[in-house]
């Protein structure tokens, strides 16, 4: 009963910040993984296909793209996926037959083990435009890590897989979305131009730390997800 309470008051909110801040700008949605319906998923973060599907269906239907990079300031979406979980390898048909290139951001400790993707299956799926870049190297709280560790979580993901991709790893996304001013510092100084942050918004929407806003749209139902394609999610950005 609470959860309907909150998911009630939830969309609500998505309405009103649609409304208030209607726009037809960029954005990074993120996701975790995707599985097949009826499928046990690998992580309670994971999407239905029947779900992706119609976030899919309502990008395009409303006017917007789909890229692999936003590169205009109006009507594109980019589509990013946390962690490295397998099914988005499984239901890599869907993916293909439509055209979508996802960023993919690795935790490269995990590569390999179980209900995570192998290099094999990383490579395989660069073939088909994939993107990949990095989670840091064991997807530690960054806001309490030493700069020592900083250091050694940014360059060990780097090294990795810029030795397995055999292409530059120039972007991050930071971990449970935490960062500070020591993180973002750092992560320039070891190469990393590219700053994804877990806070919605707009793709080309400034701010003090020079992070990229994404917005969250895993489980968003149809109706909420629309909301967020014109800026329902601004309302948590502002707060």
């Amino acid at each position: 009963m609470l959860k309907e309470i909150k998911s009630k008051i939830y969309s609500l909110a998505l309405l009103w910040g649609e409304k208030k801040f209607h726009n037809t700008a960029s954005k990074v949605l993120y996701y975790h993984d995707v599985h097949a319906d009826g499928e046990v998923p690998v992580t309670d973060m994971s999407t239905p296909m029947s779900l992706f599907k119609q976030h899919i269906e309502l990008v395009k239907a409303n006017g917007f793209e789909i890229v692999a990079e936003i590169t205009q300031p109006e009507h594109q979406v980019m589509l990013t996926f946390d962690d490295g979980y397998l099914g988005i390898y499984k239901n890599r048909k869907f993916f293909e037959e439509h055209g979508l290139k996802p960023t993919v951001f690795i935790i490269t400790a995990e590569i390999g083990k179980p209900n995570f993707m192998s290099a094999t299956e990383i490579l395989s799926l660069k073939k088909s435009g994939f993107i990949f870049q990095s989670h840091t190297h064991t997807h530690p709280d960054l806001n309490l890590c030493s700069p020592h560790q900083l250091k050694k979580e940014y360059l060990t993901s780097k090294e990795e897989l810029t030795e397995l991709l055999g292409n530059e790893v120039d972007s991050i996304c930071f971990p449970k979305g935490y960062f500070n001013d020591q993180t973002i510092y750092l992560a320039n100084l070891h190469g990393y131009n590219r700053l994804y942050a877990s806070i919605p918004g707009n793709y080309f929407e400034k701010n003090r730390f020079n992070v990229i806003y994404r917005n969250l749209v895993q489980f968003s139902s149809p109706k909420d997800f629309k909301a967020i394609l014109f800026g329902g999610l601004t309302f948590f950005n502002k707060r």
